[in-house]
């Protein structure tokens, strides 16, 4: 193994917040999409009050540090249904780097 998957939440402009690693891309990816079906919360934890999120997948190399690359964001917002009174996030969009 060379490589290594981190999720993290890049919310936030000034600090972000490491939500887990995984072996690879694909793991990391369908990892990251199953939480986001969940409509009613958020993925990540660290920024309840806020009204949108951003999480991104970045690769690092496994050993010495060397650059690491962003691989794929997803972005999603809450957004307030009349219906069933009740707020709710939906994505806003996703993007593989």
């Amino acid at each position: 193994m060379k490589n290594i998957y981190e999720i993290r939440d890049t919310t936030s402009d000034e600090v972000y917040w490491t939500l887990g690693y995984f072996a690879t891309l694909k793991t990391a990816k369908e990892e990251l999409l199953k939480c986001a079906e969940d409509k009613e919360d958020y993925v990540s934890e660290w920024h309840e009050d806020e009204d949108n999120e951003k999480i991104e997948i970045i690769e690092h190399v496994i050993g010495w540090c060397k650059a690491s690359n962003t691989k794929f964001i997803l972005k999603r917002e809450k957004y307030y249904n009349e219906k069933d009174d009740e707020y709710y996030w939906k994505e806003t969009s996703r993007k593989d780097l």
